[in-house]
């Protein structure tokens, strides 16, 4: 049962990545500050490497910065 809820919020987080990097990309700092974060967390770093691993996040490089956006054919 524990579990159920475990899974569902690590999803809701994953979303609410999701959700932010589709609008603009953003740097991970800027990633952070959306979420409500004072700073890059081990657990938003971590995460993001996982969705970036899975394919549904990529780098972009847009003038200096290197940020997040959702990943999709035009992509690569």
């Amino acid at each position: 049962m524990r579990q159920n809820g475990k899974i569902e919020k690590e999803q809701a987080y994953i979303e609410q990545i999701l959700s932010l990097v589709q609008k603009d990309p953003l740097t991970l700092t800027e990633l952070a500050k959306s979420m409500g974060y004072k700073g890059i967390s081990a657990k938003l770093r971590k995460t993001v490497q996982q969705l970036i691993a899975q394919g549904r996040l990529a780098y972009v490089v847009q003038g200096k910065n290197i940020k997040l956006t959702m990943k999709n054919d035009s992509t690569n």
